[in-house]
Parts: C-alpha cells; sequence; structure tokens
C-alpha cells in the first residue's frame, strides 16, 4: 500500500491580515519589493500587530523615496567592526564591550542589521528588567546599542535607529539624579571593617571624592603633604594604562584633611613602594592595582560591614554629601572639587543634597534682614 505524504507548507497567509504570512516556524513575515525591484520577505520576531506595523513601516519608508535595501550584514558582524574602529576613552570602550558580549551579543549577534526592530529593543529591555538588572545597567546597554544603529543609519545599511522608536514605557526610568550615600555612622563602620590594608583607598574616596581610577592612577609625588593638598593629574585605565583625566576641569587639587594626611604617611611608611612616582595603592607588583578587582574587595568590605549596594563610587557621593551639607559650600566649589565638567552636572546629581534643610523658615529669617528696605526714607 503506498501513502502519500502532503508537505506541509513553507507559509500561510494570514486571513483579513493582506501580505502578512505565518511561517511553518510559527513567526509572521511579508513580502515587498526593494528599492532595485528585488521581491523580498522579511521575518518579523514579534505579535501580528508588529508584523502589520513593521510592513507599514516598510511601505511608508519606499513611498517617501526613501532607499529601501536588504542588508545581509550580521548585527555581530557590525557592531565587532564598529567597537574594533572606535577611539574613544579605553575605559569606555571596555564598557562597552563588555555590554556586547554580556547582552547585545546573546540578543542580536546571529541576526541581520536590518532585521531587528523597536520591538526586538523593547523585549531585550523587558528580559534585563525581569532578571533584576538595574536601569542603570540596562541604560548603558542601549547606550552602545543605539551609538551601533546609528553608525549603521550613516553607513546606508539601516533606515533608522530602532532605539529610537522606543516608547517611553519600554525604557528603564530614568534616573532621579540622587545615588547612595552613606551617613556619619554607617561610613565609619565601612572605614573600620577596612582595616589598615584598604582604609587609605577608601578613605581617599570619602574625603577626597576621588574617582577609582584617580585613586589607583595616584602616585606619591601627586600627595603634597605641605600643602596639604592631592594634585589629580592621571588616572589608571581599566587596561592597566595612566592616562590622563576625562575633563580639563577633572585635573585638579583637592584638600587634604588632616586626618587623611596622617593615615597617608603611615600607610607609607608601610608601602615598599615609596618612590615619587610609585603608585599610592600599588599592588603586590608595584604595578597600579585592577579596577574589576578593587571593586570586588569594595564590595566585600561593606558586605562585612552590613552594608548594601556600597561601591567605590557610593564614596565619592559620600564625600560631596559632606561638602554640601556638613560645609554649606556653594556649587561651584563642590563641583570643582568633584571634578565635573561644569556646575551644571553638580547641581543635577547633587540636587536633592543642595535642598537639604532650605525650609521656608530659613529663607523667612535670611531674608528678614533686608526689612529696611521697605521703610520710608
Amino acid at each position: 500500500m503506498s501513502t502519500t505524504e502532503t508537505s506541509k507548507p513553507r507559509r500561510t497567509r494570514v486571513k483579513r491580515n493582506p501580505g502578512i504570512w505565518l511561517s511553518s516556524a510559527g513567526k509572521y513575515e511579508f513580502k515587498y519589493r526593494d528599492s532595485d525591484g528585488k521581491q523580498r520577505w522579511k521575518t518579523v520576531d514579534g505579535d501580528l500587530a508588529e508584523a502589520r506595523a513593521e510592513r507599514a513601516r516598510v511601505i511608508a519608508r519606499k513611498a517617501s523615496g526613501e532607499r529601501v535595501v536588504q542588508a545581509r550584514i550580521t548585527f555581530a558582524s557590525y557592531a565587532e567592526q564598529w567597537l574594533d574602529g572606535l577611539t574613544l576613552r579605553p575605559g569606555t570602550i571596555a564598557v562597552y564591550r563588555n555590554a556586547y558580549k554580556q547582552q547585545l551579543e546573546p540578543a542580536f549577534g546571529t541576526k541581520r542589521l536590518a532585521e531587528i526592530t523597536p520591538g526586538d529593543v523593547a523585549r531585550l529591555v523587558a528580559n534585563m528588567t525581569r532578571k533584576n538588572y538595574s536601569p542603570y545597567t540596562i541604560r548603558g546597554t542601549l547606550s552602545p546599542l543605539g551609538r551601533i544603529f546609528n553608525s549603521g543609519v550613516r553607513d546606508g545599511l539601516i533606515a533608522s535607529n530602532p532605539v529610537r522608536a522606543l516608547d517611553k514605557s519600554e525604557r528603564p526610568p530614568a534616573s532621579n539624579g540622587e545615588r547612595r550615600s552613606l551617613d556619619e555612622k554607617e561610613l565609619k563602620r565601612l572605614l573600620d571593617q577596612a582595616g589598615k590594608k584598604w582604609k587609605p583607598l577608601l578613605a581617599v574616596g570619602a574625603l577626597a571624592g576621588l574617582r577609582i581610577g584617580e585613586a589607583l592612577g595616584l602616585q606619591w609625588r601627586d600627595v603634597d603633604f605641605d600643602a596639604g593638598l592631592i594634585h589629580v593629574s592621571r588616572t589608571l585605565g581599566r587596561d592597566g594604562q595612566p592616562g590622563e583625566p576625562k575633563t580639563d576641569r577633572a585635573k585638579r587639587s583637592v584638600g587634604l584633611a588632616p586626618e587623611l594626611a596622617a593615615l597617608l604617611k603611615e600607610h607609607r611608611i608601610a608601602s615598599p613602594y615609596k618612590a615619587p612616582t610609585s603608585f599610592v595603592f600599588a599592588g603586590p607588583d608595584g604595578k597600579g592595582r585592577d579596577h574589576r578587582s578593587t571593586a570586588r574587595v569594595v564590595q566585600r568590605i561593606a558586605e562585612a560591614a552590613k552594608l548594601e549596594a556600597v561601591t567605590f563610587h557610593t564614596l565619592r557621593h559620600c564625600f560631596a554629601s559632606l561638602l554640601i551639607t556638613g560645609s554649606n559650600l556653594n556649587v561651584e566649589t563642590v563641583s570643582r572639587q568633584l571634578g565635573h565638567a561644569d556646575s551644571a552636572i553638580t547641581l543635577k546629581v547633587y540636587s536633592h543634597e543642595f535642598g537639604k534643610g532650605n525650609s521656608a523658615e530659613q529663607v523667612r529669617v535670611a531674608i528678614a534682614g533686608y526689612g529696611h528696605l521697605l521703610k520710608s526714607s
């Protein structure tokens, strides 16, 4: 007896949806003619509504006179070319490469660059949110992704940047500017927990406000004990190489508290590396310490002190808080001590600190001293 096998069609039309097909793999597809007159099929990794929307976008682009072609290059191939061509700071490139390896390559690596839709990007954000990634990390992932797509638009490989098409509700929540800080009791507990080996490094973060790269790049010639200043003139990159600070204002002289000076003097006496060009916080081999391993040390100390969500940058926020609320310094002075590019950044990040204690009663008392201006002469 012979049997007749009927093969399942590769794709079937979707009723009441002209131009939309459903593939045997369960994905929606539509066909169109590109600007060269070639018939193309496009697969949409989304639901029927997204397939209709994407088909409408392609038709509208072509109708407006925009050139619509099918770029066969994969996201991975193009992204790696883009990363290799970057001329940014080594630390920034390292951050972008990490975001690519951890999130972008797994999500989009094998897809064609031209086939990635806003819906695909929205799903990446949703997946990272479900995995409890912070909004900061998600924004840090979207940053290189958006720049890759911008480059693709410029190179004529894609018509638009799908990151820009995200709805506000599909994006990670924007930061309100407030940062994790520590009160005096918490900071004391953290520094006590650090012990002799690590207390000087953490103290430079908390009482001088240096970024981790600035602290690790510090050399003994930068510490002016006589003048009571720390001169920030270089950073140590994530690649272990010294480099210039991010901006001209990042090159600065920070006030050195007497107690911090005494702690650093003790640290120098105990260190085998005392030369003017030796790193203040040198590794066992005398070279600069690695960013990542140093960050892990800070995390372990914080956990031992029973403090959550503490990083080296948290110490910098402590320094800013001490300057603003403890010393009542103006925003420009605080900005220059932190090495911000301009005071607008300081005000945006620390507006909540500048606002502390500024009650209506304080304003009333302050303005009362000018009441004489209302008196008749």
